[in-house]
């Protein structure tokens, strides 16, 4: 691992906020809210003030423009499209959640899209397969993407690896992730130290941002 890491990169230094997006994986009210069915994150989420800490990056980007991009996982009723073939797909009907349409699929009312985001819907893994992602991105010439989401061990994951593959720099938010147990968020970190462009925080993106130099080509 060491001789990989010896070569990381750091994304922040090269990136510019006019040709970066923000993307918002799976705040949705089933997901992190107590009363959602897939409430094994909100405990984590709340404690480590993952929220919090997202909302301040989604805000921080809008002031400067940048594209703030939802990704949202929602099934239509009866889940014809769910490819039921693995333990976590086979736990979304048995759990009767992420219905299209009801109150559990909707993004928490903290980081709510606003007027002018874009938010894609998915049903697989990664927030590229089956979507229009990439093709956003590209129409808004977008080269780098800040990542945040919920599981880092799941969609985060898959959407980096894709994201990479597909050419983009791609930042992931260690404090604005999180997995269902500390365990599987720290496994995913250590791979993630080597196939995302860069792992930081929002902390150090926040001060980048509002470095000058962060707007040069």
């Amino acid at each position: 691992m060491k001789v990989f890491l010896d070569h990381r990169l750091s994304g922040l230094e090269r990136m510019n906020v006019d040709q970066t997006a923000i993307l918002a994986i799976h705040w949705q009210v089933d997901v992190v809210e107590p009363q959602g069915a897939m409430g094994i994150f909100h405990e984590a989420v709340k404690r480590l003030g993952i929220v919090e800490k997202t909302a301040a990056v989604i805000a921080a980007g809008r002031k400067l423009r940048m594209p703030i991009v939802y990704v949202n996982v929602a099934y239509q009723p009866g889940y014809p499209e769910l490819v039921r073939n693995n333990g976590l797909f086979n736990t979304v009907p048995k759990m009767g959640c992420l219905v299209r349409g009801t109150p559990g699929v909707k993004v928490i009312d903290r980081l709510a899209p606003q007027p002018g985001d874009y938010v894609v819907e998915h049903t697989r893994i990664s927030s590229f397969f089956g979507t229009d992602l990439d093709t956003i991105l590209r129409s808004l010439q977008m080269r780098t993407l800040i990542v945040t989401g919920i599981a880092t061990n799941v969609a985060v994951d898959h959407t980096i690896r894709d994201a990479v593959q597909f050419g983009y720099d791609a930042i992931l938010l260690q404090d604005c992730c999180y997995s269902s147990v500390a365990e599987y968020h720290e496994a995913a970190l250590k791979t993630l130290q080597v196939l995302a462009t860069q792992v930081t925080d929002s902390q150090a993106f926040l001060a980048r941002i509002n470095e000058p130099q962060a707007k040069a080509s």
